[in-house]
């Protein structure tokens, strides 16, 4: 009876056992990683900038004014003395970017900025006592050069509690604004000659157009382009009847730019008009030149454009500097060549009507845009195109037309042809009422070309 009772007391257990170890098996040894934080409960909220310049996300190359805004929470604490750090990364050396705080209205301080690696540290700025519930105003003025368009950079607002023997970070009291940064820029303007790189011919005068556009939300005022040309040999002239020279146009009148070469022989030359240099945001201007290459300049440079801000003064800022590449001036080679899908106009009508279209092109083999002059003639004592019979042109795309004759004429409405290029033109003939005896007849086509420009 006992052992009985004691089994039937024991098989429950038993069967539990069994069941846990069939369900929940013991596990394997298991390896356990773990990690400690730390965390710190702030006894009060604390100060918070603000600027709504600054949350635009967007500077500009040269001055940028803005305000920042220190604001002290109600559920914040009482501060005695405050001052605040500005903190500028992705900006590099200190050369370019100035910053300044408008202490007292119209009357500005330079603020020194120590450079820590990536990061340039600003000196403190006393903001005074600030109790709960208030707001102190800063007027900043930040100025960034032009090597810094398209750069992003990050600026970090922090306070710090001045009441002590050393001022100390606030704890959450940094507010940090990431900022993208547009500027002007310079590019070439569509009359530059064609070509990788362009070629300008010895002895020509070519349009050379610069064309300036502002990717700034700042307009710009009192602006001047630089154009800086860089490996010209020093025995080409700046001044005299055999010189390189460059012309801008202002107020409808084509003025000579002085030129200057600097002490490493870069030539360079300060295009502003009297009227001066504007942009507005998101605006394009383009500035018309000439530019002359002399006997003996052949060679291959680089040139550059260089916007700055307050030319001349004290407080010049360059905003942007641009590498236009290269340029080749070359000795003139003028050359062309003609051809026709036809050289038999067929059957030529008498009178009001004209002949079937004969396709002419004319190829510009030579090293320089070339423009053209064309002519028909037709031997000694034959018949005359223009007096017996008609030779009519249609040029640019069939947009225009001209009647040929024994002369040369300037094609001056056709853009000049780049080096390698062709265009094709037509032409048409029709015999002068009863000036012709039917028969067959020549006449010669002549084209001219010379430098563009």
């Amino acid at each position: 009876m006992t052992c009985s009772r004691r089994s039937a007391w024991r098989a429950p257990a038993l069967v539990l056992a069994v069941f846990l170890a069939l369900v929940f098996p013991t596990p394997a040894l298991a390896a356990v990683e773990s990690l400690d934080f730390t965390f710190t409960v702030a006894g009060a909220e604390p100060p918070v900038f603000s600027s709504d310049e600054l949350a635009g996300g967007e500077l500009a190359t040269g001055a940028n004014d803005f305000t920042l805004t220190l604001c002290n929470p109600e559920a914040g604490e009482d501060y005695a003395a405050l001052a605040v750090r500005l903190e500028l990364s992705g900006a590099g050396g200190r050369d370019a970017v100035r910053l300044a705080w408008e202490e007292t209205p119209g009357q500005w301080v330079e603020l020194s900025l120590d450079q820590q690696g990536d990061t340039l540290v600003s000196d403190l700025l006393p903001a005074g006592a600030l109790v709960r519930g208030d707001m102190q105003a800063f007027h900043l003025r930040l100025t960034l050069g032009g090597n810094l368009r398209d750069a992003a950079l990050t600026l970090t607002a922090a306070a710090y509690d001045a009441s002590g023997a050393a001022p100390a970070a606030i704890a959450g009291a940094a507010t940090p604004f990431s900022l993208a940064v547009k500027g002007p820029a310079t590019t070439l303007g569509p009359t530059v000659p064609d070509g990788s790189p362009p070629a300008f011919g010895v002895e020509q005068t070519v349009a050379v157009d610069f064309t300036l556009a502002n990717a700034a939300a700042a307009g710009y005022e009192n602006l001047g382009v630089r154009l800086t040309l860089s490996g010209v040999p020093a025995d080409v002239a700046l001044t005299g009847p055999e010189a390189l020279t460059l012309s801008m146009e202002a107020g409808g009148e084509w003025e000579t730019v002085a030129l200057t070469r600097s002490v490493n022989g870069d030539i360079g030359a300060d295009l502003i008009p009297a009227a001066g240099l504007a942009l507005a945001p998101g605006a394009r201007l383009t500035l018309p030149l000439k530019l002359r290459w002399p006997a003996g300049s052949a060679g291959t440079y680089s040139w550059a454009a260089t916007i700055v801000a307050n030319p001349g003064a004290a407080d010049e800022w360059t905003l942007a500097r641009d590498d236009l590449g290269s340029i080749q001036v070359l000795s003139v080679n003028v050359t062309c060549v003609l051809s026709a899908d036809r050289l038999d106009f067929g059957l030529v009508p008498v009178g009001t009507s004209w002949s079937n279209p004969v396709q002419v092109t004319v190829t510009n083999t030579g090293n320089v845009a070339e423009q053209f002059n064309i002519k028909a003639t037709a031997a000694a004592g034959a018949y005359q195109p223009g007096e017996d019979f008609y030779v009519l042109m249609r040029y640019d795309n069939g947009s225009r037309e001209l009647l040929l004759n024994r002369s040369f004429q300037l094609l001056s409405q056709l853009e000049p042809l780049a080096p390698g290029a062709s265009t094709t033109f037509e032409l048409r003939l029709r015999a002068k009422a009863g000036a012709m005896p039917p028969g067959t007849y020549h006449f010669t086509l002549a084209v001219e070309s010379q430098p563009a420009g």
